[in-house]
């Protein structure tokens, strides 16, 4: 919001610049001067309003590109058994967004505060000056009539019915000054300078904190009564004569209402107009004209030069984008090509995306940043199209190009998403790597879930070792505890033959989160710590084990579920639902010849079928045999989280 508040004034200050020089050449030429200054506020609020909500993309003939991102990959582990129902875990889509769209609350309460109580102090002069006019003696001088008044005037008052208020004491001096007072009242009158002199009021009420555009509105009402003299001097009034009139008026003239136009100003502005009106005509000075005209053309290229703040949002997660570096804008016409792209996605047509995006890359060539949003498109369209592979490789494509010429922002959402992907597709170990870069980026700081993720993958791997070390560190950076946390806490520490670590884990998950699972756990735990047999056979640490011989029979047992990844079309339409998966564990603790029973959408059914692809299980046992067992279902909830809690 700062930004965009400097850009505001910046932009102002521009075209008060070029006004100023404008007035110069309007004045030599004789044409009026408060339009220059009229134009200048207009453009001041008008131009920056369209370059920034409905502009930026194209501003200066470049855009910054806001495209969707992948979701996060946040494996779930899970000890508790699979039942008939179980959840999903919602995870909705990330953008980018301009920078405008991230503003400081505080700054935009006071430019709405401010703006309000403008408008209301206007509204109450209004009211004021009504009251003035219902008030005032209303006595005729010529054929003109007047209202008077003790404390107002000289003086134009009201807006659509405009009255001249005259003080007392000018009603009673010699008719030469009263009428050449009137005179220049009638004047601004026929011009309408009172709807010229409220609409810059309102147009600053809309940005009350930009003194540039202060300054600009006491330019205008200095060239509104500029041009008022000068056509009073056209109709045959002595300049000589017409300026004492100023100075007597100015002298003993009362205070004037703040929305009206009068014939005072303050004595340095009364000076300036004396001094415009006694200035002996000289001939028009080609080269003065000439500079004058490139200084206006200058200042009006600055201000269509600079471009409207901009800069990229969070990307993932939370992630500052970071400062886009020289050359990291989308040109206009590549710009138009990815958004038809874009609009072809939404209409669930990603081969229609494609071609686009074919024709983009096949056209012109583009620089670093429009070749890097362009594969970016590209993975996600292909991941949409459920083609991982081809999306691994347009991420792997961008982090190939120069770094020092991409935004901070799109190479952290890249390189997580290239991370997610690996993850996904089992390539734990560069996965991995990535992920680990990607937390080192500067741009990025680490959560405890970051660090929750590695010791899940870690776990996937089997080094559970390893793993011990970054849960460690998600529970100390959790701000409150997570039972997940907790849960992979208890079963690493089983895994590694910790008996202490696994008591003190089942003690907080009892105690924090109680139930029958942990209840249980937690007795089988304490009665294997008093024996004195020998340790058991790391596995299932659900599974009592008062032996180290394996047990002639038992049930079959999970040992990890992963949660589905919410489908982004889903995510992106609201959509939730769920679906009944039946699959077949196999000997080894895997899942095989997974089939969906029941789908509330198909748009579900690949997310719940790759959730269940990853689940672990100790297999049955018959007589010391690994046996399959047929016909395992569980129930997968696609529910998209409440924005509100």
């Amino acid at each position: 919001m700062i930004l965009t508040m400097a850009y505001l004034v910046v932009i102002a200050v521009l075209l008060g610049s070029a006004a100023a020089f404008g007035e110069r050449l309007c004045a030599e030429l004789r044409w009026p001067r408060r339009s220059v200054w009229l134009a200048a506020m207009l453009a001041s609020v008008a131009l920056p309003a369209y370059a920034i909500f409905f502009g930026a993309a194209t501003t200066n003939g470049t855009a910054i590109l806001s495209l969707p991102q992948l979701p996060d990959f946040v494996p779930a582990f899970n000890a508790e058994p699979i039942e008939p129902a179980g959840n999903g875990t919602a995870i909705t889509p990330s953008f980018i967004w301009p920078d405008w769209q991230a503003f400081n609350s505080g700054l935009v309460a006071l430019w709405i505060v401010s703006s309000i109580a403008l408008l209301i102090f206007c509204g109450l002069s209004g009211l004021r000056l009504r009251r003035v006019i219902l008030q005032s003696q209303t006595i005729v001088i010529g054929d003109q009539e007047v209202l008077l008044s003790n404390s107002l005037g000289p003086a134009v008052l009201g807006l659509l019915r405009p009255r001249i208020v005259m003080p007392k004491w000018l009603a009673e001096q010699e008719t030469a000054l009263r009428s050449l007072v009137l005179n220049h009242e009638r004047e601004h009158i026929a011009a309408r300078d009172q709807l010229s002199v409220f609409a810059a009021l309102l147009m600053v009420a809309l940005m009350p904190w930009n003194i540039a555009l202060w300054w600009q509105l006491r330019r205008l009402r200095a060239a509104i009564e500029v041009d008022c003299d000068s056509r009073i001097l056209r109709e045959g009034a002595n300049a000589h004569e017409y300026s004492e009139a100023l100075l007597t008026v100015g002298k003993r003239s009362l205070r004037a209402p703040f929305a009206s136009v009068a014939l005072t100003e303050p004595v340095s502005e009364l000076e300036n107009r004396i001094r415009i009106m006694l200035a002996k005509a000289r001939a028009l000075s080609v080269i003065g004209f000439g500079v004058r005209s490139v200084l206006v053309v200058s200042m009006l290229g600055l201000t269509l030069a600079v471009n409207a703040p901009n800069a990229q949002q969070p990307a993932d997660g939370g992630v500052q984008a970071g400062t886009n570096r020289p050359g990291s804008t989308v040109r206009t016409e590549i710009y138009a090509q990815l958004s038809a792209a874009q609009a072809c996605l939404e209409e669930d047509d990603p081969a229609c995306s494609i071609e686009i995006l074919d024709g983009v890359r096949d056209g012109p060539e583009l620089n670093a940043y429009e070749t890097a949003q362009l594969y970016n498109f590209y993975a996600f369209v292909h991941f949409q199209m459920d083609e991982p592979e081809q999306a691994e490789n347009d991420y792997e494509t961008i982090l190939a190009l120069p770094q020092s010429e991409l935004p901070d922002g799109l190479i952290s959402s890249v390189t997580r998403n290239l991370a997610t992907l690996y993850l996904q597709r089992e390539r734990y170990q560069d996965g991995l790597e990535l992920f680990e870069r990607w937390m080192e980026l500067p741009s990025v700081t680490a959560d405890a879930d970051d660090y929750y993720l590695i010791a899940t993958v870690l776990y996937q791997m089997e080094q559970y070792d390893n793993a011990l070390k970054p849960l460690e560190r998600a529970i100390a950076e959790a701000p409150e505890p997570v039972e997940q946390f907790y849960q992979l806490l208890y079963v690493l520490n089983f895994q590694t033959g910790n008996q202490e670590g696994v008591l003190d884990a089942l003690e907080i998950l009892n105690d924090r989160w109680p139930g029958e699972v942990w209840q249980k756990a937690l007795e089988n735990a304490q009665q294997q710590a008093s024996s004195t047999e020998a340790p058991a056979i790391p596995g299932n640490p659900l599974r009592p084990a008062d032996t180290n011989q394996p047990l002639a029979s038992s049930e079959y047992l999970p040992i990890f579920r992963a949660a589905p990844i919410y489908p982004q079309l889903a995510a992106a339409r609201g959509l939730e639902g769920n679906v009944v998966v039946s699959f077949t564990v196999s000997t080894t603790g895997s899942t095989k010849d997974i089939e969906i029973v029941e789908s509330s959408d198909s748009i579900f059914d690949n997310a719940s079928i790759e959730s269940v692809q990853k689940y672990k299980y100790e297999p049955r046992l018959v007589d010391g045999t690994p046996v399959e067992v047929e016909g395992v279902t569980a129930r997968i909830v696609f529910e998209l989280a409440d924005n509100n809690d």
